[in-house]
């Protein structure tokens, strides 16, 4: 095997194992953890797509298919858990704003109340 073929497989190897180690932190739901990781694979990636190789053996081939679908489906579940993440926001969001609308009424209280008089009811207008 020549140099840049052994290089090649060296790199694809080590995507192959940043891809696993991918997979494991979406399960473990380490959003932070994979976005170091990404950051990690992008030089190997860069490598790798730089070099110049010539025809791939069919063995390679299927490891580099196998590998762009174990990524696509990666990011789909990243992309899930993105839009999981937005909606969660979405609906803090809205909720502060019904809060911030009804706390002026719910927030009046009377001297008895700051007293410490509980179990008093008190007509809100």
């Amino acid at each position: 095997m020549s140099s840049p073929d052994s290089k090649f497989l060296r790199l694809l190897t080590v995507l192959e194992e940043f891809a696993g180690q991918e997979s494991m932190l979406l399960c473990a739901g380490d959003i932070t953890a994979i976005r170091e990781l990404q950051a990690r694979a992008e030089p190997v990636l860069a490598e790798l797509t730089r070099g110049q190789h010539g025809p791939l053996a069919p063995t390679v081939q299927g490891r580099l298919a196998a590998l762009l679908t174990r990524r696509r489906g990666n990011q789909q579940l990243l992309d899930e858990k993105f839009a999981e993440v937005q909606a969660e926001l979405e609906r803090t969001r809205d909720n502060l704003q019904t809060i911030g609308r009804i706390a002026p009424v719910y927030g009046r209280h009377t001297r008895a109340d700051r007293a410490g008089h509980t179990g008093t009811t008190h007509a809100v207008a």
